[in-house]
């Protein structure tokens, strides 16, 4: 990995403490662990490689804190989060667990230019008018035994 390259794991955290911070008020490396179903030492490794590339503020047994950057990127990997999502589940009709599952995955791939066609493209269907979704729905039920 190149240096200063943040892998999924760490997109996740970064994503993780700003939903803690929104839901709590804090970030702790407890609730971290909690949250991402892994032992409070894996996290702590995990945080101590994000302070080194100044995404966020972590000493032991302090509250954890975004940088302003660390807050600028976890709040554009949860805005790419929930424009795929909102795509699957409004759009292709995914169900929601499903689609989160995937949006989780989506969003560390994506690139700009295809992740704002896809807003766009769930923007025109919405605004479209007619029964277009509506008609997608009942196409799906019609079809279920034959993909």
């Amino acid at each position: 990995m190149k240096k200063g390259r943040k892998s999924t794991a760490q997109e996740n955290y970064l994503k993780t403490i700003l939903k803690l911070v929104h839901e709590n008020g804090t970030a702790r490396v407890r609730d971290i662990a909690a949250s991402v179903n892994v032992h409070k030492s894996t996290v702590t490794a995990a945080l101590k490689a994000l302070a080194e590339k100044k995404l966020v503020n972590y000493s032991p047994y302090k509250l954890v804190t975004l940088t302003d950057s660390g807050q600028q990127q976890a709040e554009e990997l949860l805005r790419t989060h929930k424009t795929i999502e909102n795509f699957l589940t409004k759009t292709l009709l995914v169900p929601n667990d499903i689609a989160g599952q995937n949006a989780c995955r989506m969003e560390h791939v994506i690139d700009r230019q295809t992740l704002d066609r896809l807003a766009m493209f769930v923007d025109f269907i919405n605004h479209r008018g007619g029964n277009i979704i509506d008609e997608f729905a009942t196409y799906i039920r019609n079809n279920k035994g034959t993909n």
